[in-house]
């Protein structure tokens, strides 16, 4: 077997059995003693983890170094896991800095939510993205060990869908995993579960935007926008932070006046401008995600911040004129994720269609049924 092929199947193995017995890769790497971005590695199959990290791993894991080597598959009783039907189904929907999760219990019929304070998205690393999983997991279910994750079937709703390299590499560190793993974006699962057969224009706003449309009762959606900022947002957490931070720059460069929301960035910056400029360069989407909060919090004063979001919202309609052009025709609008509030002012009232306030409790129900279809398929 060629190398690269040993290390792909020895990882798998090591998954398999992390998947058994409940653990995560952090959870592994405290028990084996080796440093996590170690680990991640040779979890990934990217990374030989020689003998003394090999006898570290089996021992935390508790089988022979044998098993992970060359057993095809790890057995536990008299039969293997692999074969467990799922007994949970689990869906997250992740929006900018929340993640809402839901489990329910396929034999009690019972449901357990909560919110996290974390975001999914596919930029993530893999280990890192699954080790959010098992936590929200562990704690819908309030146990820190003894869970057996191929019980568990998996659905998620995130962001950055169009990183298809990373993505790939998390739904496969999914499907070993989990009894069933499946993602999809943001934008798809909001048109999806919300207007569903209906011909509309669904704009999904949280760290960036999507643009989606159909014309045939939602047998076919078309995209528009939604590949990240900052190639081709115009609204979103991310485009509306840069766009303050930007104004606050020219302030100080005294190429605009001055406004609360200039004001109110550089005292978070104690009046530093190297201290902005090193924060948008070594953590963009945190220097980003504050500057956004703090044009949230100005919006009703109707100054810079109302001007901000007024011409992100004008960039968006712009988009909305192109595709009534190209159809022959003005669909409804629809405007969801966690920004849409703030916008819902700058589009025509005539067009725009509210969604039912508990448009999270339908996007919920939407990831149970579509992991109850996949377990039944099972």
């Amino acid at each position: 077997m060629p190398p690269r092929a040993m290390l792909k199947d020895l990882s798998e193995r090591i998954a398999q059995i992390m998947a058994a017995k409940g653990l995560s890769a952090k959870d592994l790497a405290k028990k084996a003693g080796i440093v996590y971005s170690t680990l991640t590695p040779i979890l990934n199959g990217s990374r030989d983890c020689g003998v003394t990290k090999l006898a570290a791993i089996a021992e935390a894991l508790e089988c022979s170094p044998n098993e992970l080597l060359y057993d095809k598959q790890v057995q536990f009783g008299s039969s293997s896991f692999l074969k467990n039907k799922a007994k949970y189904l689990v869906v997250f929907m992740s929006q900018i800095s929340a993640t809402y999760c839901l489990i329910y219990d396929l034999k009690t019929k019972k449901t357990k939510q909560t919110v996290m304070k974390f975001s999914l998205h596919y930029g993530r690393n893999p280990n890192e993205f699954i080790d959010y999983i098992i936590v929200s997991i562990r704690s819908l279910l309030n146990k820190e060990d003894n869970l057996n994750f191929k019980e568990m079937a998996i659905f998620i709703s995130g962001q950055k869908y169009e990183l298809e390299d990373n993505r790939k590499k998390i739904q496969d560190r999914g499907d070993y995993l989990f009894s069933s793993f499946i993602i999809e974006s943001d934008a798809q699962t909001n048109y999806r579960a919300l207007i569903k057969d209906q011909n509309a224009i669904c704009i999904v706003i949280n760290d960036g935007d999507a643009i989606l449309f159909s014309t045939d009762k939602g047998k076919t959606i078309s995209k528009r926008q939604g590949h990240g900022f900052p190639i081709s947002d115009v609204a979103g957490n991310h485009w509306i932070g840069c766009e303050a931070i930007r104004h606050t720059i020219d302030v100080k460069e005294e190429l605009e006046p001055s406004s609360p929301l200039s004001d109110k960035i550089s005292a978070y910056y104690n009046d530093n401008l190297n201290a902005i400029t090193e924060h948008v360069l070594l953590k963009s989407e945190s220097a980003y995600a504050q500057a956004s909060a703090m044009v949230k919090e100005l919006m009703l004063r109707k100054e810079k911040s109302y001007q901000i979001v007024a011409e992100s919202a004008k960039l968006l309609f712009m988009r909305v004129k192109a595709i009534d052009k190209e159809i022959k025709s003005e669909l409804p609008i629809f405007l969801t994720g966690d920004l849409a509030y703030i916008y819902e002012e700058f589009f025509p009232e005539k067009r725009l269609m509210k969604l039912s306030d508990k448009h999270i409790d339908i996007l919920l129900q939407y990831g149970i049924k579509k992991l109850g279809k996949a377990v039944n398929e099972q």
